[in-house]
């Protein structure tokens, strides 16, 4: 009987648990594209966020937490003229299991919010 390496394994693993998530939404809602898995030794994660167009919108703030390691963007927005789409990369990561808040703020409120969970697997 012959047995997979632990390298064909992992890459397996790997190729299977580290597909993105796509959360779709209308125009007017805050969408995210995030992986749900990702191993230690990729070491990058990637989030792809998509914002709906308003006069409102002045910051999108993103938020890693698991509790022993924690990260947190804010990134400016002007009004209706922003970006819709916005890329977000964070290298070596701890292994842990992360929840990603993404914050959509206006003038006076926070007006949208989205929460999706991120584990990023230790491989030595």
């Amino acid at each position: 009987m012959k047995f997979l390496s632990p390298a064909l394994v992992a890459l397996t693993c790997w190729t299977l648990l580290a597909q993105p998530v796509t959360v779709s939404a209308a125009n007017d809602e805050l969408t995210v594209r995030l992986p749900t898995f990702i191993m230690r030794s990729a070491s990058l994660v990637r989030a792809q966020i998509w914002i709906p167009r308003d006069e409102d919108n002045r910051v999108l703030r993103i938020t890693l937490d698991s509790g022993t390691f924690y990260r947190s963007s804010d990134l400016p927005l002007e009004g209706e003229r922003a970006a819709q789409s916005h890329t977000l990369v964070w290298h070596a990561l701890p292994p842990g299991a992360y929840e990603v808040t993404i914050e959509l703020v206006g003038t006076t409120r926070v007006r949208q919010v989205l929460r999706r969970e991120l584990t990023v697997i230790g491989i030595d």
